[in-house]
């Protein structure tokens, strides 16, 4: 029996278990993974000679994602009598770690996340978390190179991984990526007014009606950045204007 699977240990391998067929304890058996070319042991490596070994199950370790071995056995008994190989028997070990991840369209409660598709998956776990492992909300499971996360916290970081899977197993974990989602908005300021400083300049003050702003933008119409203000200074100048001349800001 073969099985193939993925675990941090081990890499990518695959479990190798013998039907001992009614040979009594101590049969001794040889398991050849290139046609006589290489043998198994039960450490999980291969050398060129035979490996005769009283156990039933190997492990082969650290192998190459998605990648087809071929197995045949043989046993032998107390006088050193052995049979002829088995049948081949084969077996394909999981997809490749995923890459390119990437989070965007980021808002306060959703994010979209993104990777690059792995040859042979048919699926993906997608591993959320905010611990810094991205493990402790669960794993999401979709048949797309994407996913579109809901039900975030605001202004929250996020860490997020995502393996691959298919018939075979479920392979590496891709490495860890995060993100932020965005902050509440916070209250808009009333009470804009302006007064003139001198000919070529005027004094803009408003109402803070925010504890939590990063700062204000003091704007000319509802696009272009005339000014920078500092979080709670709720005033600012502007100079360098035109005499006799009507201007439009908003804050």
């Amino acid at each position: 029996t073969l099985t193939s699977s993925y675990d941090a240990t081990n890499g990518s391998n695959v479990q190798i278990t013998v039907n001992a067929n009614g040979n009594p304890a101590g049969t001794e058996y040889a398991v050849t993974t290139n046609e006589g070319s290489s043998w198994l042991r039960s450490t999980g490596t291969t050398q060129a000679s035979e490996t005769w070994e009283a156990v039933t199950s190997w492990k082969y370790i650290n192998l190459s994602a998605n990648t087809q071995y071929s197995f045949r056995v043989k046993a032998r008994n107390g006088d050193n009598t052995a049979t002829t190989l088995s049948a081949t028997q084969s077996a394909t070990t999981p997809p490749a770690k995923p890459t390119g991840l990437s989070s965007s369209s980021i808002a306060q409660t959703t994010a979209a996340l993104s990777w690059n598709s792995v040859t042979a998956a048919t699926s993906y776990e997608v591993s959320t978390g905010t611990d810094t492992g991205g493990t402790n909300l669960g794993i999401t499971t979709t048949s797309e190179a994407a996913l579109a996360k809901t039900g975030l916290t605001v202004n929250t970081q996020y860490y997020w991984f995502v393996r691959a899977r298919n018939s075979n197993g479920t392979g590496e974990g891709a490495t860890v990526a995060n993100f932020t989602t965005l902050n509440t908005a916070p209250s808009a300021p009333t009470n804009f007014a302006s007064t003139s400083e001198s000919t070529t300049g005027l004094r803009y003050t408003w109402t803070d009606n925010s504890a939590d702003e990063s700062g204000f933008r003091i704007l000319d119409g509802d696009t272009a950045i005339k000014g920078l203000v500092t979080a709670d200074a709720p005033a600012t100048s502007e100079t360098g204007l035109l005499a006799n001349t009507q201007y439009t800001r908003k804050v």
